[in-house]
């Protein structure tokens, strides 16, 4: 299954097609360390492959610039529907809850538009 676009909701809003998108898979381990004696990695992993989505855009007009930074708020909780066959192998949509706790926009041209680079991160399984 191919996909023309990136296709992507946050709270049931369309948000624009990004230009690129990086993933990524996370575990969550609780007390993890690794030995002094002969360094392997002792960890008690909680939770599997939390999704990290990295997506840049390098042109948002204004409004669409308003409209993703509206939507992704740093440091508060969203849901997220996303489209895409790494993330389910049918392309059928995915649905989280995620955060974004960094996100950056660059003016471009006099004001015209906007370039825009963030990470969407589950929260939760």
């Amino acid at each position: 299954m191919s996909l023309d676009k990136i296709i992507w909701y946050v709270n049931g809003v369309e948000m624009p097609t990004p230009s690129s998108a990086k993933y990524g898979f996370e575990d969550l381990d609780d007390n993890s360390y690794r030995s002094v004696m002969d360094g392997s990695l002792n960890r008690d992993r909680i939770a599997a492959e939390f999704i990290k989505i990295e997506l840049s855009y390098k042109y948002l007009t204004p409004s669409m610039a308003q409209r993703v930074r509206d939507a992704v708020k740093t440091n508060q909780e969203y849901r997220v529907k996303f489209k895409s066959p790494i993330l389910n192998n049918d392309g059928d949509f995915v649905t989280f809850y995620a955060y974004t706790s960094k996100m950056s926009f660059e003016m471009l041209e006099m004001q015209v538009g906007y370039s825009a680079s963030f990470s969407i991160i589950q929260t939760r399984k």
